[in-house]
């Protein structure tokens, strides 16, 4: 290209378009200034935006829908490399697990798990201490969540070790299911904000169950297993990741409780 780089008169528009650091005379507001072509404007700025919401509210709810129509379907396209059509997995759980981290801080009452602890106990700082380890459970659900995916998928894969599917493979199924399970779980909320102590056990065995019979769903759809052996499977997995995940839980919180009372005698006086 020989045409000047100052000039733009020289230049095709296409030229014009593809010369970095080429400038163009413009008149403006009853001023001349120099623009760099092809200048992005507020207007086009926010379409991208707008834009671009659009595409993934559109690719989040038709992912939703084809989990829960054909979750085989779904996951052998997006393990098999076609996964321009759906929503991306880890994507897909950390918004659904943000949303409910988020609706469990307006929602749940943690004050009363406070005074609950505080009311069976003697000690008014072990009360408060216990209040809080509760509390901060609620306030980063999203992370035991995740976490918990894991132990799901560690054990799901050695379930299914037969068919071929990688570690990494059963992680980004347990990641699509958490996700679809919290989502269809969220409506539930409404009848703990009426009334916590009469809903949430309640809605914690409906999530359990709601888990418990997708996962069987998914392993049915995608493995093509029979309806029995998707059962007793599913049961299995859930049973081991949920009683490992919380045996180490526990163990982490009866060690941390367990430094709290040492350090809190030592600065008894």
């Amino acid at each position: 290209m020989n045409a000047d780089v100052n000039d733009s008169s020289k230049m095709t528009e296409m030229e014009r378009a593809n010369a970095p650091g080429v400038f163009e005379r413009e008149y403006r507001f009853g001023q001349t200034e120099e623009t760099r072509a092809g200048r992005v404007s507020f207007n086009g700025l926010v379409g991208e935006l707008v834009g671009t919401f659009r595409h993934h509210f559109q690719v989040f709810w038709a992912t939703t829908f084809a989990l829960f129509a054909s979750p085989g379907k779904v996951l052998n396209t997006y393990l098999n490399g076609y996964r321009g059509q759906y929503y991306n997995p880890v994507n897909y759980f950390f918004l659904i697990a943000s949303v409910t981290t988020f609706i469990n801080l307006l929602v749940i009452d943690t004050d009363g798990f406070n005074r609950g602890v505080k009311d069976g106990s003697k000690n008014d700082e072990f009360a408060q201490f216990m209040g809080k380890l509760l509390e901060g459970y609620f306030e980063y659900m999203n992370i035991s969540m995740f976490t918990l995916v894991f132990f799901l998928a560690y054990f799901s894969y050695r379930a299914f070790k037969s068919k071929g599917i990688l570690l990494g493979e059963h992680l980004i199924v347990m990641l699509y299911v958490q996700g679809a399970v919290g989502l269809v779980s969220l409506p539930f909320y409404g009848f703990v904000a009426l009334d916590q102590t009469r809903w949430m056990f309640t809605f914690f065995s409906y999530s359990t169950l709601v888990w418990v019979l997708y996962l069987i769903w998914v392993y049915r759809d995608l493995f093509k297993i029979s309806w029995g052996k998707a059962v007793w499977k599913s049961v299995v997995v859930n049973l081991l990741a949920l009683f490992v995940f919380y045996f180490i839980i526990l163990l982490l919180a009866l060690i941390i409780i367990t430094i709290y009372l040492i350090w809190s005698k030592k600065m008894t006086p």
